[in-house]
């Protein structure tokens, strides 16, 4: 008797595994930012830059509580350099604070440069440079 109950329920288990595929997402291609239409550039933004350049700008200074595009653009202004951010001179850097200097060199500007997928970005591909 045992043993037919056994057999009932293993041939009336709950049936073979179904996998359900994930859900399908957009994927952006294996490219450099320069190669992107304006709509992937959106998105690498979103996916990409903000979710790791947000921790990094507060972790640095408190005064990044909120950390947006306006961060780095100036506002209703995609184009970079930013005319808003702090003019450099790259030839003397000495009138910024030495901390934050090391932090854009080591971590900002090796992160952005990984993200966009250029190992040339400068500091002057956001900041507005003194000079001709």
């Amino acid at each position: 008797m045992l043993r037919l109950l056994v057999v009932c329920v293993i041939a009336c288990g709950p049936g073979p595994v179904r996998r359900v595929p994930p859900p399908a997402t957009e994927s952006l291609p294996d490219t450099a930012f320069a190669n992107l239409d304006h709509d992937q550039r959106i998105a690498l933004m979103k996916t990409h830059v903000m979710p790791v350049m947000t921790p990094l700008f507060q972790r640095h200074d408190p005064k990044f509580s909120t950390v947006d595009c306006k961060t780095c653009h100036a506002d209703a202004d995609w184009r970079m350099p930013n005319k808003e951010l702090v003019v450099l001179d790259l030839d003397d850097l000495s009138a910024h604070e030495p901390a934050d200097v090391e932090w854009m060199k080591t971590e900002i500007v090796p992160a952005m440069r990984k993200i966009l997928r250029d190992p040339g970005l400068r500091c002057a591909r956001c900041h507005p440079v003194a000079g001709p």
